[in-house]
């Protein structure tokens, strides 16, 4: 083998290795703002919509309960504060 085709191999190994690790950020990314929007922003963005027709004064709103950990027990606290109104 000559130094040009190693240097050659070594460079086309290389590139792949950068297109590998590029598409497994690019994946880690993507799922990442998929797990995100589902679970975090939706949920919080329906809690949001729920309270501000509560605010404006609407106590018959439906509250989503439907959640679990910190997001479904703020739902619960808001649905208590609505019956409490």
């Amino acid at each position: 083998m000559s130094r040009e085709s190693v240097k050659h191999e070594f460079i086309i190994k290389l590139l792949g290795a950068l297109a590998l690790v590029v598409l497994v950020i690019v994946a880690i990314t993507v799922t990442s703002l998929v797990i995100t929007q589902k679970y975090i922003s939706r949920p919080l963005s329906k809690l949001q919509s729920s309270a501000s027709a509560i605010a404006q004064g609407d106590l018959d709103t439906h509250i989503d309960r439907s959640g679990t950990g910190e997001i479904g027990l703020l739902a619960e606290h808001l649905e208590e504060m609505r019956k409490s109104l």
